[in-house]
């Protein structure tokens, strides 16, 4: 797979609605693996992925992935009935704020791309909707840090959902910051 076949797989959610969203974490023997629910101040993560079931009978499966460099995400598209959920599985759609996106058409989605040890690497996948509400999917964790204030840091195996627009707007400044250090690469942009 190259960059721009990434950049033309997820552009190709363009214009499509959200019916139903799921969360995956790895299989564990305890009921407690529920990870998505750690610091809902910050968002929502995974650590596997979110599949996005659309309304054209197709399901976005966004998890981490070692496809471009260690630690990127990778989207795959397939029939939603030949969809095989990974790991435990939590059903998000009426949960808000994945409620209020059902139904709402995808409007742009870009890659979010940085440079990882001379590879592009798909950091983030940044999604905004008809009613001007956002999505970012991120290959980014919370981590506590000495004086006690949750920050992302990206470069991870967990996959964070970000809903909140300050908080997307934050992680997409230090995403960018970290890019400019390095061989950026823009993603291609789709919008309707």
């Amino acid at each position: 797979m190259t960059p721009e076949a990434l950049d033309t797989r997820l552009a190709g959610c363009c214009g499509r609605s959200l019916v139903a969203a799921h969360y995956h974490q790895i299989e564990s023997e305890s009921d407690d693996c529920a990870m998505h629910d750690i610091h809902p101040e910050i968002g929502d993560f995974c650590d596997f992925g979110v599949s996005l079931a659309l309304d054209d009978d197709t399901v976005a499966y966004v998890a981490w992935d070692e496809t471009f460099c260690q630690y990127g995400l990778m989207l795959t598209r397939t029939s939603t009935s030949d969809f095989t959920p990974e790991g435990n599985v939590f059903n998000r759609t009426d949960h808000p704020p994945w409620k209020d996106l059902m139904a709402d058409p995808i409007k742009s989605a870009r890659v979010i791309w940085d440079d990882f040890d001379g590879a592009p690497c798909p950091q983030a996948f940044h999604f905004s909707f008809a009613s001007s509400r956002q999505l970012l999917l991120s290959a980014a964790q919370p981590m506590t840090r000495p004086n006690g204030k949750v920050e992302l840091i990206g470069i991870s195996d967990w996959v964070a959902v970000l809903h909140c627009q300050t908080i997307i707007e934050s992680h997409l400044q230090t995403l960018g910051r970290l890019a400019n250090k390095s061989v950026n690469r823009s993603g291609n942009s789709r919008q309707i």
